[in-house]
């Protein structure tokens, strides 16, 4: 016999929503904000509603998580730095243009945190919430390009063969 699944209660999606709004991550128009990109990413489900009480427990962990980073005085590290240039890199990798991957970087800074950056120090006005952000906006471009990478890779074979 199968385990019954459990849903969150409506209590535990308020509370969600109260934790991520402590720490800047829900934005009212919009249901593309932090809040709903953390269960995305977490879940692969596009609702809150529709959690899991184990996935709301993930969910809530790492919301706290990143509440409580923020309350670090929005302190970057290095690690956070080098994943940022990882990411970078394999969309460098997947989406070869003329344009290095500084200016890239820079240009993504500009676009998803809305900060200026140069070349030479990116990350000198970005604090942990911008770059967090920037983190799971690359992630996303990541997933996005190697699925189309993929897509193309599989027409070519099956055109092959």
């Amino acid at each position: 016999m199968a385990a019954k699944v459990e849903m969150i209660r409506s209590w535990e999606i308020k509370s969600l929503y109260a934790m991520a709004a402590v720490g800047g991550l829900v934005d009212k128009n919009s249901d593309e904000d932090e809040l709903h990109l953390i269960v995305r990413r977490l879940t692969g489900k596009e609702s809150i509603k529709k959690l899991t009480r184990s996935e709301y427990f993930r969910v809530h962990q790492e919301i706290d998580r990143i509440v409580n980073d923020k309350s670090d005085g929005g302190r970057i590290d290095e690690e956070q730095i080098k994943k940022a240039w990882a990411l970078m890199y394999r969309i460098a990798e997947l989406s070869p243009f003329d344009v290095s991957v500084g200016d890239r970087m820079c240009g993504a800074i500009k676009k998803i945190c809305k900060v200026d950056a140069h070349p030479k120090d990116p990350f000198r006005f970005i604090n942990s919430q911008n770059l967090w952000r920037l983190i799971e906006q690359l992630k996303r471009y990541v997933e996005s390009l190697e699925k189309k990478s993929e897509k193309i890779g599989g027409e070519e074979d099956d055109a092959v063969g």
